[in-house]
């Protein structure tokens, strides 16, 4: 889950940063492979490895939109674990 946040979270800024912030962004998020794909303006472009949540602690399957970026995050649910460049929808 840690690197699904993270990784969601350099797409973001990558993104937001380059000439393309106005592109059409989708990210979705395979739970079956563990990959996560990156489509701009309806072309693939990224294609990453992900770990989403482990037996007891299933990821949930929806459309989300982000709420919240935080550079550095400690998860009070996870004893304040740290999840550095957290995405919170």
């Amino acid at each position: 889950m840690r690197v699904v946040h993270g990784l969601a979270a350099l797409i973001v800024g990558l993104l937001v940063w380059s000439a393309e912030a106005a592109a059409a962004i989708v990210v979705r998020v395979d739970k079956s492979t563990q990959t996560m794909r990156v489509i701009v303006d309806g072309e693939h472009r990224y294609t990453w490895a992900v770990s989403t949540g482990r037996a007891g602690y299933n990821t949930p399957n929806g459309t989300y939109a982000p709420q919240r970026l935080e550079r550095s995050w400690y998860s009070r649910k996870y004893g304040m674990a740290p999840m550095p460049h957290s995405i919170r929808s």
